[in-house]
């Protein structure tokens, strides 16, 4: 069960989002929010993996489809990507996000990621027409990950890239601490 903070900045992280796009940074909003999509009398299902990142994606989904006039069904918080795959293919559930490197790799069973996140995108998205998959259009974020050090450690260790940072753990383990 989640923490009530959690849940608060969960909340406030989707009111915050849905507030700016709704007004696209003017007082008053230029064309109302997913005006172009009349959802009324449609029933969706929207699933999540079990981490803040996919829960407020997952409910900026939900609240999408409902200011459209869908009838939506919270399964957010439905398990990891194999539980949600799984929901998606057999029907549980009608959508979820997911990453296009995780749909490479894990579904699709590809052994080498596609540097080019577009060309991700493309090839994932036609390799599962076949599970009767649709990915819709790319969204503007990125999960790119990286590793962040302070400048005392590039002073004092060398370390500017992970392979430096390798070294570092060979020579000095202690120095070479994550958290």
């Amino acid at each position: 069960m989640q923490s009530l903070g959690r849940k608060l900045l969960a909340v406030a992280v989707l009111v915050a989002v849905l507030v700016a796009a709704a007004t696209a940074g003017g007082a008053k909003p230029k064309a109302p929010l997913l005006s172009q999509f009349k959802f009324k009398g449609a029933t969706f299902t929207v699933g999540s993996k079990k981490f803040t990142e996919q829960l407020i994606l997952g409910q900026i989904a939900i609240q999408a489809l409902k200011a459209t006039g869908a009838k939506v069904n919270d399964q957010t918080d439905l398990g990891g990507t194999s539980v949600n795959r799984q929901a998606l293919l057999s029907g549980k559930i009608d959508m979820y996000w997911e990453y296009t490197g995780t749909g490479w790799i894990t579904h699709l069973s590809q052994t080498k990621p596609i540097p080019d996140s577009l060309k991700q995108y493309q090839a994932v998205a036609k390799a599962d027409r076949k599970n009767g998959v649709k990915w819709l259009d790319r969204a503007p974020l990125d999960n790119t990950y990286a590793f962040a050090v302070r400048k005392e450690m590039v002073k004092k260790f060398g370390v500017r890239k992970i392979s430096d940072f390798k070294k570092l753990l060979r020579t000095n383990k202690k120095a070479a601490t994550l958290c």
